[in-house]
């Protein structure tokens, strides 16, 4: 089951990957990548896409746990923040748990 913090991250990409100038970069890349994979002999295609592909996945982990942390960054500082203005914050949550 997927985290409120996936949820939200799932639909922040969602919308970044929809404006133009996320796709006019995406698009330049893909060019060269495929420039270049002509250029390639067959078993160094192969290669190149085996390691795109890793590169991708590893890449979207990074930025999706990057994503998490900062928003648990947020609300970290959220609750300072709120603690620090009403007094008794974190007792009356507690109680509402």
């Amino acid at each position: 089951m997927e985290t409120v913090i996936e949820k939200i991250y799932e639909n922040y990409i969602q919308k970044y990957s929809e404006t133009d100038t996320a796709s006019q970069e995406k698009k330049a890349i893909y060019e060269k990548y495929r420039t270049l994979r002509q250029k390639l002999p067959a078993d160094l295609v192969q290669e190149l896409d085996m390691l795109m592909e890793k590169q991708t996945e590893i890449l979207c982990g990074e930025l999706k746990e990057n994503f998490a942390e900062g928003f648990r960054a947020g609300v970290k500082l959220i609750k300072e923040v709120y603690l620090e203005e009403i007094p008794d914050l974190e007792e009356k949550i507690r109680k509402m748990v």
